[in-house]
């Protein structure tokens, strides 16, 4: 979806989106379903703002125990797009702000929206995925997985340095 700068007037328009074509870019497969909200407004002659929300399930396999799983992922978003050319430092590292990182700076007449929510839903996708916070994961001995069967591994501590003190233990 592509809205049009010059369209935009000072009027909140509100969009609701569902599995449109940004999801399934969001990651190559595993999006099961995804919705959208959206209110679009201008502030001044050159800024739109748009704020929104993005929620969507995706499949994902467990990094610990390698079940799948689905997964309901959010993002809230706030942009700032300026209809103007964006003012480069000529400094080689420079600190980001928060405007910074809110800020879209736009030369060509429309928004890409799907790109927006493409950028929201990948931002959204964790680095770690765990079907649940108390995954034990897989045993690295047997391959057992943890959560569900016990272990299948056979101790074996008789060439431990400290397999004497067990035996005076006993």
């Amino acid at each position: 979806m592509k809205l049009t700068i010059a369209e935009i007037t000072g009027k909140t328009k509100y969009y609701k989106l569902d599995n449109g074509g940004w999801s399934t870019l969001i990651a190559e497969d595993g999006i099961v379903s995804a919705h959208a909200e959206l209110a679009v407004f201008r502030r001044d002659k050159e800024t739109v703002v748009i704020e929104g929300s993005l929620e969507f399930i995706k499949k994902s396999v467990c990094d610990r125990c390698e079940h799948p799983f689905e997964q309901k992922l959010f993002s809230d978003f706030f942009y700032q797009v300026i209809a103007a050319e964006e003012q480069v430092s000529d400094r080689m590292e420079t600190e980001c702000s928060d405007d910074a990182v809110t800020t879209l700076y736009r030369n060509d007449p429309e928004i890409d929206i799907d790109e927006i929510l493409r950028e929201q839903g990948i931002l959204a996708i964790p680095v770690k995925a765990l079907c649940s916070e108390d995954c034990q994961g897989l045993c690295p001995g047997c391959g057992a997985v943890l959560s569900d069967e016990k272990c299948r591994c056979v101790s074996d501590n008789s060439n431990s340095p400290f397999a004497v003190l067990e035996k005076l233990r006993k």
